[in-house]
């Protein structure tokens, strides 16, 4: 096998990022600086026009205005929860309030004319710590812990120093599982940890929120052997401003969500917080900057027709964006895949009877139609969250590709959101190419939506060196020993035998595979053939010299398999399961019943 690596495109390269950054804006040059943790540099602010957005890293801002009766620091009575809500009423995904982004603030001044004044005011949440220790009288426990008192449902901070292959001694409160498991029984709101610490003498600090009094850290035994200068203290966290001036302030707060169910350890510090606190006089509504993820592109007399990126998750009660693009506006290389959405808003019922797509064309050449792929993006109902998730919400929201077949488009059943996947092939010539995608309806006449594309001057390589393993390989087994049965396959009311796996795997790979998503084992289900001669005196006889010999191999099928996946879909990596006789758990996978097997 000697192609060893694939590209994964940079659509799926930057949809990685997006995710990372927040889904709905663009990356900038202070995106990257904070990417490399360098998170005191910033750009410069100075922005005439009050409308305009400061700072792209930032998706939220909120104006507010606050009156001090003499400088210095003070606190400002808005808090995690305050903002959170404000950002809340813009999103059909709700953030929670408990994981702030404590570190993602930027905070503004302006002037009476909405002018920016100081674009880096000394200004955010701050943590500051008591001066009582709660570690100093620990109780012995089993297995390594002590036992300490701490308040319940209020920030603290534990300080330790740890070498070799120590774990953090919140151990036991790592949030792998949902609380109330068999696996996680507390529910301790903690700060990330590594699961192994560094090797080299280190000082740590984790924030953590109790859910009862009693604290249990691994301070000895395996893995926590070396850990010392244990300290536990209760932690405040509040939004503190220093006020060079008494006066009326007028301030932005910029904020990025960036948490999921880990605590963010505020990095900026103060000896305590502030007794005096300023007089909120007003609180504007936060607002959201979209960037180039969502805009309008036509208004027909049946419905609305917008273009969002595909970071952007539809619902049926989006509204069509107020910013306005004469076309889907596209970038990219030659050998790569972009993927956008075209979102239907209804104002009358209307039925959507098909979306075709013609050929792109440059004055360096033609990409053709058939490069062009559509689907319908269903909505699946969101009935429980999973709790690991940055934002959440209950209900209808877009997520499977089907194909594009009639749809009944009505104001009631809200928007309606066409997924295209543009792929531009090798050798592509650089250059702008226009084309369009076309919906028709039951009213005759089709909607056009123009795509403009630029491709740029290079090409993506052929096969690419990020690697990924994104499972798949469980297509038979059970979720659970519980009648009836749930498995992929019953899911898709499939018979499993054989065929119908390989099938069905095949197509899932498939997908996979054309969104660099790679499974991790594309011949999982592909059979290597025996060629055998019978025994001699017949079979179920024991005698001796009476054995099936075993002559030679078939790798027809297992080689195919291979050559559609590695030469043809691009494949850079997978894990073999037939090359270890004595651990052959891929049978597990396989249909039909386990019966015992003799080693010999």
């Amino acid at each position: 096998m000697t192609h060893t690596q694939l590209w994964t495109s940079t659509a799926l390269a930057l949809f990685l990022l997006s995710i990372t950054l927040n889904a709905n804006a663009q990356a900038d040059v202070s995106t990257l600086s904070r990417l490399g943790k360098v998170v005191s540099v910033t750009a410069p602010m100075h922005i005439a026009d009050p409308n305009a957005w400061g700072d792209t890293f930032y998706q939220y801002r909120m104006p507010l205005t606050v009156q001090s009766d003499s400088p210095g620091w003070q606190q400002l009575p808005i808090d995690a929860a305050r903002i959170t809500d404000a950002i809340n009423a813009l999103e059909s995904f709700k953030y929670d309030p408990l994981y702030f982004s404590f570190n993602d603030l930027r905070i503004v001044a302006l002037d009476k004319d909405g002018n920016v004044i100081n674009d880096n005011v000394q200004a955010g949440m701050y943590l500051a710590l008591d001066s009582k220790e709660m570690a100093s009288s620990p109780k012995q426990h089993k297995n390594g812990y002590a036992q300490y008192s701490v308040i319940p449902n209020k920030f603290h901070i534990l300080q330790y120093t740890a070498s070799g292959e120590s774990v953090c001694p919140l151990v036991k409160y790592e949030a792998i599982h949902p609380a109330g498991t068999r696996l996680r029984k507390y529910n301790y709101k903690i700060s990330f940890f590594p699961p192994r610490l560094p090797l080299s003498l280190t000082q740590h600090q984790r924030l953590f929120i109790p859910d009862r009094s009693e604290l249990l850290l691994k301070t000895s035994g395996r893995f926590a052997a070396n850990i010392s200068d244990l300290s536990v203290r209760k932690a405040n966290i509040a939004f503190c401003a220093n006020f060079k001036s008494a006066g009326t302030h007028r301030l932005v707060i910029y904020y990025q969500p960036m948490g999921s169910h880990h605590l963010q350890i505020p990095e900026k510090r103060i000896d305590a917080i502030p007794l005096t606190v300023a007089t909120l006089k007003n609180l504007g509504q936060a607002q959201k900057y979209t960037g180039n993820t969502q805009y309008r592109i036509t208004d027909t007399e049946s419905m609305g027709v917008s273009f969002a990126a595909s970071t952007v998750k539809i619902t049926r009660q989006m509204t069509i964006p107020s910013d306005t693009r004469p076309a889907v506006q596209l970038s990219t290389a030659a050998n790569e895949a972009q993927s956008f959405q075209i979102v239907l808003t209804p104002k009358k019922p209307v039925t959507l009877t098909g979306v075709t797509a013609v050929n792109l064309v440059g004055d360096q050449g033609v990409i053709p139609a058939k490069q062009v792929k559509v689907s319908i993006v269903e909505y699946i109902p969101i009935l429980k969250t999973s709790y690991i998730t940055p934002a959440r919400r209950l209900g209808d929201v877009g997520d499977a590709l089907v194909p594009v077949t009639k749809q009944s488009l009505a104001p009631k059943n809200g928007a309606c959101a066409i997924w295209v996947t543009l792929r531009v092939p090798a050798d592509t010539k650089p250059g702008r190419y226009t084309g369009a995608i076309n919906i028709t309806t039951q009213m005759g006449k089709a909607v056009n939506v123009p795509v403009e594309l630029n491709v740029s001057d290079f090409q993506l390589p052929e096969y690419s060196k990020l690697k990924s393993n994104m499972g798949g390989q469980f297509f038979i087994k059970r979720m659970h020993n519980k009648e009836p049965i749930h498995s992929i396959m019953s899911y898709h009311g499939i018979e499993p035998t054989p065929d119908n796996v390989k099938k069905l795997s095949r197509g899932y790979y498939d997908i996979m595979a054309d969104n660099k998503s790679y499974p991790k084992s594309v011949e999982l289900y592909s059979e290597i053939g025996l060629k055998w001669t019978p025994p001699p005196k017949g079979f179920n006889v024991d005698a001796p010299g009476n054995f099936i010999k075993l002559t030679d191999w078939d790798f027809t099928e297992f080689n195919e398999t291979l050559s559609h996946f590695i030469d043809e879909k691009k494949v850079n990596s997978l894990c073999i399961y037939h090359t270890n006789p004595i651990a052959a758990n891929m049978f597990l996978a396989l249909p039909g019943k386990t019966t015992r097997q003799t080693q010999c």
